[in-house]
């Protein structure tokens, strides 16, 4: 929505200048009167311009005392900057309910100046007043200013298809073979009200034989707000100490950590920091400097800095400009893997081994966080004439994580005498980040004993584990001075009854050179008790300019083998690449391997294109294998079918309108990318994250800059497996005039308005004001509901319908009605 702006603001200021010379506004005519002694006589300000922090906010309407002190309504310093201040600042305004002096706002860190000249109101807010923001080391976004709020359709279908074909000719010592190969892989899914259907089937053939299965068949409903999700079908029951990953077909209910509420986000730190001037943060980790900021003035909130495992010291420390260092020190362990202090995770399943349908199973697992740096658990299973237990712990201590778990099996299969076993898993691992002068250090250290993690199910003898194991692995990397590279060394050993079964060590070296160039040098060896020694060691270069080409070469330096490999984007929208690779071993006539690929996007469809080539010398064969692979996602939501490029768990479908069949249309995503199409044909945007908000602006980049479209930015809150629509039209280019009276009809003269939506959020850069006789017009109006608020504290409703036609609407009367305290018009 805009407004004719310049004749906007030429009659702000007429008006305003009128009201100064006039200087004849009474305290009769103010609805609250001023706590505190009004100086000389007062004159109304009824349109002056906003400016919060030097950015221009709004246009309101306040009263000038007789030494030019400007009073503002309390309600009005809610409604405009409340959104700036720290709750308790806006909450002591709220009680105040009167017009405010400058001076008394001083007292909470606001500054209030007026410039006659320019119709300026300046507000500048302290930043110990500020309301707090969150730094963070995750991904920094911003919201798309007005998003229109788009729900996801409560039912859709979605069907996830790929096609490969895989012929391949072997050149045998004997005859020469051709066998071709195909596989359609299909993944449907049905999203209703909630719950989604799923599958996974794959039909496949080769050498004249097919092959069908359904892999995956199964109902959903996820819970967001509790981080957990329900299953029905095939599926693999959670357990923790026990490890175990039999399939089963039956129900389950657990706490899924990819949903918002899940499990899997750090111990937070929540350290406030209020920064007056612009200052530098550094964050040390155990005494060594692991993240820096450069901050504006304003209040801070510092969370989400998961630097290393294990119990650690943090020092916070600021350097505000002019003003004596000072510091924060927090003990806390940083490490995702722990639940926080009273937060549990479960798991629950009732059903049926997948592969013997008359073998019931059932499972259940509970892990609760304990402290700030302790975790315990429990888990019971049950089929097969099995009863299976086990108790889990994890700890985050100085010297890294510790954690153990303990089983006790079982087996019924002779009532009259229960055979009993015992085993358990004992670990410790320490990662700490690399810092300025300290490497990064890694190591770890395992005990499984025998028999530790046999699942229930009909392939529980596959899992059998006779003996007892250790294994230990460390590693220590360090970055050289002056930029000549990172050394790294790697080492691990397992150990079965006592006896070292295998061990492995290795080291490296990689600088980075000029022209984006990388150079590595490794070398290590490998013992096993059924293999013996075998050194290695090797070179290789890779080149990745800033155009995405990639050339990689490697040469082992023992056994003389050769690999080469290039990777060319191709195309104008880097929606091509082509990629080659050869390998040669030493004493050979020919080539080991190679490959040949092409891969594109065309239109709502991934093609990949390829040809390998592998040779064996011993076997005295040669095969050609060649590659056709077709992948795209097909939607269907609100009677409309569309493609896209199989990509994340939900989609956003894009419906043009016939008049923008010749326009170029644009999304643009915040923080990700620009999607572009032509025509009027529906498309399909993939790559959304379940419940996570998607925000996006709508724009037609080649059309001229007075054409506008609906919506101009939306706002997406998608479920999983589902598909949200949006509608694109030309906006309507309406102009409402209307006559605005009080509850006792008389015309409201001479005020501005500005524009909300019925939630109470503002639209930017929109706004009215009446004439002398209390008329009003609006300019640019899209098709829905509205809220005016005038300057005299009072507000009106406006709802254009979407069949109105374009051009002039008189909507005649509308009567005002006072705001309340929330906001909005009373009722």
């Amino acid at each position: 929505m805009r407004t004719a702006r310049s004749f906007l603001r030429m009659s702000r200021l007429l008006l305003a200048c009128a009201a100064l010379v006039a200087g004849k506004a009474s305290a009769q005519n103010v609805d609250w009167q001023p706590s505190f002694p009004i100086l000389g006589e007062l004159a109304e300000v009824p349109l002056a311009d906003l400016v919060v922090d030097g950015v221009f906010h709004s246009t309101i309407d306040f009263l000038m005392d007789g030494n030019d002190r400007p009073l503002l309504k309390s309600t009005m310093l809610r409604r405009e900057i409340g959104g700036y201040l720290r709750p308790e600042i806006v909450d002591a305004i709220d009680e105040w309910e009167r017009y405010v002096a400058p001076d008394e706002l001083e007292s909470f860190g606001i500054d209030v100046s007026y410039d006659a000249a320019s119709l300026k109101l300046s507000i500048s807010i302290a930043p110990a007043a500020m309301r707090l923001r969150e730094l963070t080391t995750g991904p920094k976004s911003r919201m798309a200013e007005d998003g229109q709020k788009i729900s996801t359709e409560p039912f859709s279908i979605i069907l996830d298809a790929s096609f490969r074909l895989e012929p391949s000719l072997v050149d045998g010592v004997d005859e020469d073979r051709f066998v071709p190969r195909a596989r359609l892989q299909l993944n449907p899914s049905v999203y209703l009200f909630g719950f989604v259907a799923q599958a996974d089937a794959q039909l496949s053939f080769a050498s004249e034989t097919f092959d069908g299965s359904i892999k995956k068949a199964r109902l959903t409903r996820n819970f967001p707000e509790i981080g957990a999700r329900a299953v029905a079908g095939m599926i693999e029951p959670r357990v923790d100490a026990l490890q175990n990953s039999t399939q089963i077909v039956g129900l389950s209910f657990y706490r899924e950590r990819s949903l918002p509420g899940g499990r899997g986000k750090p111990q937070p730190v929540i350290d406030e920091l209020v920064l007056d001037r612009k200052a530098e943060i550094s964050v040390e980790l155990n005494g060594m400097v692991a993240r820096r900021f450069r901050l504006e003035p304003g209040s801070y909130r510092l969370s989400e800095l998961s630097l290393a495992s294990g119990l650690n010291d943090i020092t916070i420390k600021i350097n505000e400009d002019g003003v004596e260092p000072r510091e924060m020190k927090v003990g806390i362990p940083f490490d995702a893997a722990i639940l926080r202090d009273g937060e549990l995770d479960y798991a629950i399943s009732l059903g049926a081994d997948a592969k013997d349908l008359l073998n019931p199973l059932a499972s259940a697992f509970v892990a609760a966080g304990i402290g700030r740096f302790l975790e315990i658990g429990a888990d019971a299973q049950v089929g097969n004439s099995i009863l299976l237990g086990g108790l889990s712990a994890l700890a985050a201590t100085p010297i890294g994580n510790i954690g153990g778990a303990a089983a006790l099996a079982m087996n019924f299969e002779d009532r009259s005498a229960p055979a009993t076993s015992f085993s358990s898993r004992l670990f410790w691992r320490l990662s700490l980040a690399g810092l300025r002068f300290a490497p990064k250090l890694g190591a770890a250290a395992e005990y499984v004993s025998a028999g530790f993690a046999r699942p229930l199910g009909s392939n529980s003898s596959a899992f059998d584990r006779a003996t007892d194991y250790w294994t230990f692995s460390g590693q220590v990397a360090q970055s050289l001075s002056a930029n000549l590279g990172n050394v790294s060394v790697f080492g691990d050993a397992k150990l079965v009854e006592g006896s070292v079964s295998r061990w492995g060590a290795s080291a490296g070296y990689t600088v980075s050179l000029p022209n984006s160039i990388l150079a590595s040098l490794s070398c290590g060896a490998e013992w096993t008790i059924d293999a013996g020694y075998t050194p290695r060691a090797s070179i290789g270069v890779s080149i990745s300019p800033p155009d995405n080409k990639t050339l990689r070469y490697s040469q082992d330096l023992l056994n003389r083998g050769t690999s080469l490999g290039v990777s060319l984007p191709v195309g104008e929208e880097g929606r091509e690449s082509l990629t080659a690779s050869v390998s040669k071993p030493e004493g050979s006539h020919g080539l080991d391997s190679a490959y040949f690929g092409y891969q594109s996007a065309i239109g709502a469809f991934d093609v990949a294109l390829g040809g390998e080539y592998g040779s064996d010398e011993i076997a005295g064969t040669r095969e050609f294998q060649g590659k056709i692979e077709v992948s795209s996602a097909f939607a269907f939501a609100r009677g409309t079918f569309a493609f896209a490029d199989p990509t994340g768990d939900a989609f956003l479908l894009l419906i043009p309108s016939p008049s923008l069949a010749t326009e170029r249309i644009e999304v643009r995503v915040v923080s990700g990318p620009v999607v572009s199409k032509q025509g009027d044909k529906p498309v399909l945007i993939s790559g959304l994250r379940p419940y996570f908000p998607f925000r996006a602006a709508i724009d037609l980049p080649e059309s001229s800059p007075d054409r506008r479209i609906s919506p101009a930015a939306i706002e997406i809150f998608p479920a999983y497996r589902s598909i949200s629509v949006v509608k694109v039209r030309d906006a309507a280019a309406t102009i409402v005039r209307g006559l605005a009276v009080d509850g006792s009809g008389q015309p409201l003269r001479e005020l501005a308005g500005d524009f909300y939506h019925p939630d109470g959020t503002k639209i930017p850069f929109s706004g009215t004001f009446t004439d002398e006789d209390g008329y009003f017009e609006c300019y640019g109006i899209e098709p829905g509901r509205y809220e005016i608020r005038w300057s005299d504290g009072s507000a009106c409703g406006l709802e254009i319908s979407e069949d109105e036609d374009r051009g002039f609407i008189d909507i005649g009367v509308v009567e005002t009605t006072p705001i309340d305290a929330s906001g909005g018009a009373d009722q």
